[in-house]
């Protein structure tokens, strides 16, 4: 999905001393290794100066503003248009009105251009296999995209942004996100945020608070800013996104806000927001990371957990699933956003009812709600092979 702007001009300036320094010089420490080993690393040690050049050049270029940009991923009658454009390009050059025509079609075709759909009532709810962490892609016909956590596990060699997030919001002909809602300040849910938020422009960042600990969190809220986005504290009660008849995203609690005494925000898991999506009939419950202590807390405090599908709360781990919240949420389908697929179910839901899911064994689910019908299908069965 990456187009380099400077690629073919690093090409050019690394070539020479790649192929008329370097190789020439590991040549010949091969041929000398065998009889003058002394010799052969002086070639080996020179010709690595010819590595090092290249590697600060193409350094260097790579970090020029503008020097690559990103797309979404090409449908099939865009490629189709595509060639059929260069080979219009070669065979009839004066035909530039044609052309352009041809350009506008492909773009319409391609989804580049789509426009909103006002008549369609339908949202995809999208659970994505990110390993032991969390992100939600919520898609409405009118091309409104909300992001519900962003986080894998933490290491600094994959940005779950960058490798899973990302690429599925381009498969999806998806440019920019227009709110992202983070339940808890904890990596596994927005290390990969920073990157997303970079380059998708959201408008708002709901958080739950902005005093997180973790390592990185102050890089995200610094990177929102940076990139005008707006970042608020969603309140208990305050509706988020929406608010129609279409989609709403409630805010249910926030232990995390100011002022707060009571002993259960003390846990970090806790101190996070439980959100619920409502699209016509159908509703979804975001339990964030909470615990069983704040699970029989919101019991007490609301009476809108009845929800079609559930997000098990701290990825089904065994500190959370009291059978009271999972028995007055009441789900036909829950998931578990996991990279382990042991224990499978989590044995806290082993007798909950209802059909489970879970990233690691199902990939990515999505569901599809037209408001009263709902329609769940997951990337691949448990017993399916991988597919890449």
């Amino acid at each position: 999905n990456r187009i380099s702007l400077t690629g073919p001009i690093t090409t050019l300036l690394v070539t020479p001393f790649l192929c008329f320094w370097t190789l020439p010089l590991g040549l010949l420490a091969i041929l000398t290794q065998s009889f003058a080993p002394v010799i052969a690393l002086f070639f080996l040690q020179t010709g690595a100066l010819g590595i090092h050049v290249s590697h600060l050049l193409t350094g260097f270029l790579a970090g020029l503003p503008f020097s690559s940009f990103w797309l979404p991923t090409p449908t099939i009658p865009l490629l189709i248009l595509s060639y059929a454009l260069l080979f219009l390009i070669f065979r009839h050059r004066r035909t530039l009105p044609l052309l352009a025509m041809l350009a506008c079609f492909a773009l319409l075709l391609s989804g580049y251009a789509r426009l909103p759909n006002a008549q369609d009532n339908s949202m995809e709810v999208s659970f994505l296999a990110v390993g032991n962490g969390s992100a939600t892609v919520v898609q409405q016909a009118d091309r409104q995209v909300i992001l519900i956590d962003g986080g894998g596990p933490p290491t600094g060699l994959f940005n779950v942004g960058e490798r899973v997030i990302a690429p599925f919001l381009w498969h999806q002909q998806i440019r920019r996100v227009d709110q992202i809602i983070l339940t808890h300040a904890h990596a596994d849910h927005f290390n990969g945020l920073p990157w997303i938020i970079k380059r998708f422009q959201p408008k708002i960042l709901w958080l739950s608070e902005t005093s997180g600990q973790e390592p990185g969190f102050a890089a995200l809220l610094l990177g929102a800013k940076e990139a005008g986005c707006q970042v608020r504290i969603a309140k208990g009660g305050e509706v988020l996104v929406g608010g129609n008849t279409r989609l709403a995203i409630t805010c249910l609690a926030n232990l995390a806000l100011s002022g707060n005494t009571e002993p259960i925000a003390d846990n970090p898991n806790n101190r996070g927001l439980v959100l619920r999506l409502d699209h016509g009939e159908n509703a979804f419950l975001f339990p964030g990371d909470i615990e069983k202590d704040y699970e029989e807390h919101i019991l007490q405090k609301s009476s809108q957990l009845t929800a079609e599908v559930l997000l098990l709360p701290h990825h089904g781990l065994g500190s959370s699933g009291s059978p009271r919240f999972v028995q007055a949420v009441g789900p036909r389908y829950s998931v578990v956003s996991t990279g382990k697929k042991e224990p499978f179910p989590p044995v806290q839901y082993q007798d909950s009812g209802g059909h489970l899911f879970s990233t690691a064994r199902h990939g990515a689910i999505s569901f599809l709600s037209d408001g009263k019908k709902l329609t769940a299908t997951p990337y691949r069965t448990a017993n399916d092979p991988p597919r890449p």
